[in-house]
């Protein structure tokens, strides 16, 4: 029975050294990205994004990985409003060996607009008051393109500069959809 539990020791003993060692020679299995970004749809309507994308590890290679996420968007179109946009994202995205990134993702989720400024409103009496946080509720939907590069250290590429243009479509607009043309440019970082 000793002997046994010894040779089983010894076994699980080796196994753990023999993983250690192709721990140390492969590069840790990185599966989340975070990004901040300049947001906007020009320099006059200029915001923030921050993003967290998760690669899915039964789809992904060491170059091609599908990924799910969430965009969070703030930008100012000034005197007019103030938008906000919570996107959930699905994608594709390749890395070459030089560190090179290309992509392309599609959103859906929601988007809230504040009027810049004061407003009021008028009740059944007449009177005037103020309302704080005026504003409306609206759909995204778009998709995005991305071209970057993961710079660092091979094989342990983990900070990123990118350049991502976003299409979104707003609903409802005054009754119709309004085009948002985006562009975000930023870093990244993998972990």
């Amino acid at each position: 029975m000793n002997g046994l539990r010894l040779k089983s020791l010894l076994v699980l003993g080796l196994s753990f050294i023999h993983h250690a060692g192709l721990a140390q020679e492969t590069p840790p299995s990185l599966t989340n990205r975070l990004s901040i970004a300049y947001s906007g749809e020009t320099i006059t309507h200029y915001g923030v994004n921050l993003a967290y994308q998760r690669y899915f590890p039964a789809a992904q290679t060491r170059r091609s990985r599908l990924f799910y996420g969430l965009n969070l968007t703030g930008y100012r179109h000034q005197k007019n409003y103030i938008g906000i946009l919570a996107l959930p994202e699905l994608g594709y995205t390749y890395v070459a060996p030089t560190g090179l990134r290309a992509g392309l993702s599609v959103q859906a989720g929601y988007m809230r607009r504040f009027y810049d400024g004061e407003t009021f409103s008028v009740d059944d009496q007449g009177r005037v008051r103020e309302r704080p946080w005026a504003g409306n509720n609206a759909v995204a939907y778009g998709f995005s393109l991305l071209a970057g590069w993961d710079v660092g250290h091979r094989p342990h590429r983990r900070t990123g500069l990118f350049v991502q243009p976003k299409l979104l479509w707003e609903y409802p607009y005054n009754t119709r959809a309004l085009i948002h043309p985006f562009v975000d440019v930023g870093l990244s970082r993998l972990f």
